[in-house]
């Protein structure tokens, strides 16, 4: 896939994953997936949509199926290839975001970070983050 898009228009980076219970289950997919379908539509008019997925079958199938966005395989290959712009907005469902993603978002000093999950320290000036398992 392509990961150069679009020069004019904004992008929103959903990072997340699913599948059949066997690591991470699905409910990430179905709290993004219900965060997506409420996002302003001239938000989603005006900004071109991403999941950055790993290969789990059943939460790119759920995402291709009920969402219809672009889902981007979320690997190595797809680290090493990525451009980040500086007004890209990342949200994070992942309980653990990856640390080489996490790196490259923090060192190109990206100011729009919401995780969902997250117990570590993802070093950013500003993120919000949402959790409710802090322990």
């Amino acid at each position: 896939m392509n990961y150069q898009v679009s020069p004019v228009k904004k992008r929103i980076f959903f990072r997340v994953d699913g599948d059949d219970g066997q690591k991470v289950g699905m409910g990430h997919i179905i709290r993004m997936s219900n965060l997506y379908k409420n996002l302003p539509k001239k938000l989603k008019k005006n900004h071109e949509i991403f999941f950055l997925m790993r290969e789990y079958g059943e939460g790119r199938n759920y995402v291709k199926k009920n969402l219809g966005v672009k889902i981007i395989s979320y690997n190595n290959d797809f680290l090493k290839k990525f451009i980040l712009k500086e007004n890209d907005i990342f949200l994070f469902d992942t309980l653990g975001a990856e640390k080489k993603l996490i790196k490259k978002i923090s060192q190109r000093k990206i100011k729009k970070v919401i995780s969902f999950d997250e117990t570590q320290n993802l070093n950013f000036d500003k993120v919000l983050i949402f959790n409710g398992i802090f322990f």
